[in-house]
């Protein structure tokens, strides 16, 4: 590897770095890593990122590599929409949109993300070389080591497709729930916070899980089916093939079917007059302004998921030890009636000890750019694993 590639990897896996640290990680001379430097800040590559007073009032100058010089691609699927953006190096997004796809049609998909890189490129213009990664995450089963999509969340019928080899690009694939809690993690770093786990409560229900500061993906890349963990053997039968999971108690459209059939069997209910008689207008919104209202029948339906969520983390609780669980997803919507019931089953259910000085909470984050800002960090994580990172890429003037 040439030296200034060298100097550059090390600056970026390490950085931002003082010269002395550059010297001392390099084993290059200080004469000759002055020069190099002097050429990566010509060349656009490096540039300084402040100054710090060191001993007798001199400053020091850290070096970290440009955000500007590389860009990384997220498209994630969320079984009704893609949402797109392009970052830079620091996770800071410079392009974004959304697109409806509601089709159930494999070739019709392909196409779609294809349409999607084009527009990308496209839009992009003069800075659409710089491109270096893509990362599509999606509700649904993975092999990360091959880039094969194995089952999408909800589709019936589904062949293994490999984008890698479709789009002949470096393309990797995350499941949701991992880059958002990528994301979290990143928004809380300045509460040193080092084990984290990200549920997401949506159609369905999923983990990320954080472990001393490293995401955890198991070895294909599925950890954290936990929507798939059987709650009662004596419940419906899932998409999956197993009775009673948790996804059949506590998944958003469970919990509207649970209300629609409670007011087809006759429970009085004030929903009924939020949606004026036609219950197909029952959403998670409608849920929530029922439960404002005082309505028993929503409240049961969610103390009952509450319940089931509350006991599964509490298991999670006992084998992670964490920090903070955070949950996410549209199903957070419903209100504090949700959270303090999964609240109450964490801490009967848990250890005493692993609960003393746990955080449980609702994200505050915008799920939207959490999943393009949690992609792209997710990606940058690997890009530092790399041996030969930038020995490998065409340089960018």
């Amino acid at each position: 590897m040439k030296k200034n590639d060298m100097i550059l990897e090390v600056i970026f896996k390490e950085g931002p770095l003082f010269r002395e640290k550059i010297i001392d990680k390099s084993g290059i001379g200080s004469i000759t890593i002055g020069k190099i430097i002097k050429n990566l800040i010509e060349e656009g590559k490096i540039v300084k990122d402040g100054k710090i007073i060191s001993g007798r009032g001199r400053s020091k100058s850290l070096y970290k590599v440009n955000p500007d010089l590389y860009y990384i691609e997220g498209i994630s699927f969320d079984g009704s929409k893609f949402i797109v953006g392009v970052t830079d190096l620091e996770g800071k997004i410079i392009y974004k949109f959304e697109r409806k796809f509601e089709t159930e049609n494999q070739e019709n998909f392909i196409s779609e993300i294809n349409s999607i890189i084009e527009k990308v490129e496209k839009d992009l213009k003069t800075k659409r070389e710089k491109i270096i990664n893509i990362g599509f995450s999606f509700p649904g089963t993975i092999d990360i080591k091959k880039g094969e999509i194995l089952g999408l969340c909800n589709w019936e019928n589904w062949d293994a497709i490999n984008l890698k080899k479709i789009f002949k690009k470096n393309f990797y694939l995350f499941d949701i729930p991992d880059v958002l809690a990528r994301a979290e993690y990143e928004i809380r770093k300045g509460e040193r916070i080092k084990n984290l786990i990200y549920i997401y409560l949506g159609e369905g229900i999923g983990l990320g899980v954080v472990l001393n500061g490293k995401l955890y993906y198991g070895s294909t890349g599925n950890f954290g089916e936990i929507g798939h963990i059987i709650v009662n053997e004596n419940g419906e039968r899932c998409y999956c093939g197993n009775y009673g999971c948790l996804e059949k108690f506590a998944g958003m459209n469970s919990i509207i079917e649970n209300v629609k059939e409670g007011i087809k069997e006759g429970v009085h209910s004030e929903i009924g007059k939020i949606i004026e008689g036609d219950i197909n207008k029952i959403d998670i919104e409608k849920i929530k302004i029922g439960i404002e209202k005082g309505d028993k029948l929503c409240f049961e339906v969610i103390e009952k998921a509450g319940k089931y969520v509350g006991k599964v983390s509490a298991l999670l609780v006992n084998i992670f030890n964490p920090e903070i669980i955070v949950f996410g997803g549209l199903l957070t919507q419903v209100g504090d009636t949700f959270l303090s019931t999964i609240k109450y089953y964490v801490k009967k259910e848990a250890l005493p000890i692993l609960c003393k000085d746990l955080k449980i909470e609702f994200s505050n984050m915008d799920e939207k750019e959490g999943i393009i800002k949690g992609t792209s960090l997710t990606i940058i994580d690997i890009m530092k694993e790399d041996k030969n990172l930038f020995n490998l890429k065409k340089d960018i003037k």
